[in-house]
């Protein structure tokens, strides 16, 4: 027969005496202290504090009688002693401690102790009654509801507000008959002050030393080196810089690494901690640091025959520093307890560090384009300036291309394709001299000559001149060619290349130029020069002023009235070729319609060389080289003749 599923009034029931019983095995400030067995004062009158929340340590306490006072410490029960100390200082070493435990066989103890040093040796258990603290005939121990309840009292008036607590490793208890205690989990000292109940957790004095030993040993040792390393393997096509650079790594990682032995000896020296194996690592360490320094100011010559050995010895030497800095930083991290983020970060940096020195990627690794490496292209942007549409084939995407230079522009009609650009058509600055411009070829007035005679010049070959004309007045106002009826106009993109395009930019000069020859090129007028951003609108004037050099003007009448001096220095091609201020709009006029009258580029024809200039000698043939040493023979014959007839005739003498 089925039994019957509880009711939900019953359920409920169970689930509150459920809670009743979990809320009766956690220990807090905010509900009275009921324990089974009552202790022999009172302890419903006690100030509660909870003193280390993270391990769940509650201290209770009263001031029964003028001379004493009364102590309820409650700490969770996992297998491991807990323990209260007073310290004169706040630190451990030299506090007396009460130290209790819960055994397996529901035995408790109470023990007071004495550190005098931070090794088990030097913790001494405190037998007499007249030494240690003065305590009352009260001290006992309770476990109940999992959790451990340590009472005592003092005989004093006022305790030491100095207070630190301790929780063991679990399992490991202090066993009959020494009692010995191990070194605790974990720590925590505070500052209470008995009247307020206030408590303020203090740092471990030499806790900052400690964490710049163990930074500056593992970023100098165990960091930079291994960078430094890297560099000297992956990096000797770019010679001498990584050479320079593996030097300032290493001297970086030496110094950071010295200092962090150093605070590591401060250290010791104040803590006096047991660590023999973490110090013999440091001091190899440092000893071969020093020999890599050392290697470096004996380092032969690359043509020196014990280079090779010298070689072996470097590396050797490195390779081991490298290594034992590695283990010794984990080792570090274990002794310090600095937790298990520490280890797993640095470990994911040797990860790293392992990966990027694996000989599959940098196998793999793709050196940037030429242009890429000299900072000349920006390899995006024209990727998307050239991509064509795939329903256009192999159809030409032609880019207005312009780029200047401190005397000269340089404007072409190129379009892109595997093999690398075809230049369609080009033109320079250096070329306006032969319209009448002489002077002033890189400035905005030539920038728009320049482009102006590119798209007469492109339009021309392309038999589009006499149905484009384009703009013939430049007035300054915005022109867009209109497709005719027969022929479509030429159409291209400008490529400003790495130039920033600001307002009123040269290149905009340029483009304009084009703009007003007949090409088509997709724009904005927002970056004409006389373009207002409050406006939002172009003053033709301004631009047209540009257009034909009146900005030039302007400045040379400023310098004639303000500066003459300078005016002479900077304008003394002008004053050379007599160009005012007056006739330079005419001039600019004058090289637009000579640019529109014959647009065709015309090669300059240069003289060859009267005579080939040699730089070696002309190469002899065989008869040529026997008659050149039969001569050579009789002149050294002769010498050796008349050289005798010398010695005949002092023999006759």
């Amino acid at each position: 027969m089925k039994k019957a599923p509880p009711s939900y009034p019953q359920f409920l029931i169970l689930s509150f005496l459920f809670s009743y019983v979990c809320s009766q095995s956690q220990d807090s400030c905010n509900s009275p202290l009921t324990l089974q067995n009552p202790l022999s004062f009172d302890t419903t009158s006690m100030q509660c504090v909870t003193v280390w929340s993270s391990q769940g340590f509650i201290l209770r306490y009263v001031q029964a009688a003028p001379n004493v006072w009364n102590f309820v410490l409650s700490a969770p029960s996992t297998n491991a002693y807990v323990g209260i100390g007073f310290s004169p200082n706040g630190n451990m070493v030299g506090s007396t401690a009460i130290v209790g435990w819960a055994e397996s066989g529901a035995t408790s103890n109470v023990k007071q102790y004495f550190l005098g040093g931070q090794q088990p040796s030097l913790v001494t258990l405190i037998q007499s009654p007249t030494q240690g603290l003065p305590f009352g005939n009260v001290s006992t121990m309770l476990v109940q509801s999992h959790r451990i309840y340590i009472a005592f009292q003092l005989l004093t008036p006022q305790p030491g507000s100095r207070l630190v607590y301790a929780v063991g490793p679990v399992g490991r208890l202090p066993q009959a008959p020494d009692f010995r205690l191990t070194e605790h989990q974990d720590r925590i000292a505070t500052s209470l002050n008995y009247a307020s109940g206030q408590f303020e957790t203090k740092k471990q004095p030499e806790s900052n030393l400690r964490r710049s030993h163990g930074l500056l040993n593992m970023l100098g040792w165990a960091i930079l080196m291994p960078i430094g390393v890297m560099v000297a393997r992956y990096m000797r096509k770019w010679d001498p810089l990584w050479f320079y650079m593996h030097a300032v790594t290493q001297s970086v990682g030496f110094i950071l690494g010295l200092i962090g032995v150093m605070c590591g000896f401060v250290l010791d020296d104040r803590l006096s901690a047991n660590v023999p194996i973490h110090k013999a690592l440091g001091i190899v360490i440092i000893t071969f640091g020093c020999l890599q320094v050392l290697a470096l100011l004996i380092r032969p010559d690359k043509a020196s025959k014990v280079r090779k050995y010298w070689n072996w010895y470097h590396f050797g030497v490195g390779r081991a520093l490298v290594f034992l800095a590695v283990v010794n930083v984990f080792y570090g991290v274990h002794l310090g307890k600095a937790g298990s983020s520490w280890n797993v970060g640095f470990a994911a940096f040797l990860v790293f560090v392992k990966a990027q020195k694996s000989n599959a990627y940098f196998k793999r690794f793709q050196v940037k384009f030429k242009r890429r490496r000299q900072g000349k292209t920006d390899y995006r942007a024209r990727i998307r300036m050239i991509n064509q549409d795939k329903n256009k084939f192999n159809t030409p995407k032609f880019r207005f291309v312009v780029r200047f230079t401190n005397k000269d522009i340089i404007a072409q009609i190129c379009s892109a394709s595997i093999a690398g650009d075809h230049v369609l058509a080009s033109a320079y600055a250096h070329e306006l001299p032969r319209y009448g411009l002489e002077v002033g070829l890189t400035n905005y007035a030539a920038a728009y000559c320049t482009g102006l005679l590119l798209g007469r010049r492109v339009l021309k070959k392309l038999e589009l001149d006499e149905e484009y004309e384009g703009n013939v007045e430049a007035t300054g106002e915005d022109y867009s060619v209109e497709p005719a009826d027969s022929r479509r106009p030429f159409r291209a993109l400008l490529d400003v290349g790495l130039l920033k395009t600001t307002t009123g930019n040269r290149v905009f000069g340029a483009l304009k130029g084009a703009l007003d020859a007949g090409v088509d090129i997709p724009h904005s007028e927002k970056r004409f020069a006389g373009f207002s951003k409050d406006n939002k609108q172009l003053d033709s004037e301004v631009h047209r002023k540009y257009i034909y050099g009146g900005h030039v003007a302007a400045y040379m009448n400023t310098l004639v009235e303000d500066e003459p001096e300078k005016y002479q220095t900077h304008f003394s091609e002008y004053i050379k070729r007599g160009i005012e201020a007056d006739n330079i709009e005419e001039m600019y006029k004058k090289v637009h319609a000579a640019i529109r009258a014959n647009p065709i580029q015309t090669k300059t024809e240069k003289p060859a060389p009267k005579e080939h200039k040699r730089y070696n000698l002309k190469k002899l043939t065989y008869e040529e080289r026997k008659a050149k040493l039969i001569e050579r023979l009789n002149a050294l014959n002769a010498a050796a003749g008349n050289g005798n007839d010398d010695e005949d005739e002092e023999d006759d003498e």
